[in-house]
């Protein structure tokens, strides 16, 4: 046969919108999850390192005032420290952790709590790099909070996690319940 404009062409047939997950999606959720591993990984470090300072009993007998002064502030320092990693730590998992599986189950409170833990991802991340002597590890980080961020803003997650499921409200005035309405 001899078509003057080419074959016919077969339309594409496509689910209903927001049928399939999208790529960038998914990989924001799983990214958010592991953040909150990570995170939980930080509230275990940070509780042991927490504890292990406030068991160790130093006395610091037989230094002089000033070697002594230094050493007392060198374990406040660390016990702070241990603090505000315990304390970020716990955050990044709530956030990240809740947020990435509330995200793959299309709800906008995940899809919040992801750009929220992220953003603040990125925070950590340049502060780590510019306090710690493991400026590469901070960078690290940062540049993960940034991707999973880039991820979670894109036009597609967010129709993605729209059109999510509707969920049905039963009660008593559904027309399928055998319970009476209450008058």
């Amino acid at each position: 046969m001899n078509y003057p404009q080419g074959p016919p062409r077969v339309p594409r047939t496509q689910g209903p919108p927001g049928s399939t997950i999208p790529v960038y999606a998914l990989l924001a959720g799983l990214g958010a999850i592991s953040g909150g591993v990570l995170g939980l990984i930080g509230v275990v470090s940070g509780f042991g390192r927490l504890s292990h300072l406030r068991a160790s009993d130093t006395t610091y007998s037989g230094l002089e005032e000033q070697d002594r002064a230094l050493l007392r502030l060198r374990s406040e320092h660390e016990e702070l420290a241990a603090l505000v990693e315990f304390g970020t730590s716990a955050v990044f998992m709530v956030l990240l952790g809740m947020g990435g599986v509330l995200l793959l189950r299309r709800w906008a409170a995940g899809h919040t709590m992801v750009i929220i833990g992220t953003a603040l991802g990125v925070c950590a991340g340049a502060g780590f790099a510019t306090t710690s002597r493991h400026v590469g590890t901070g960078l690290i980080f940062g540049m993960a909070a940034v991707g999973i961020l880039i991820m979670a803003m894109l036009p597609s997650t967010r129709r993605w996690v729209g059109t999510g499921p509707t969920r049905a409200v039963i009660g008593p005035s559904n027309p399928g319940s055998s319970v009476p309405p209450y008058n």
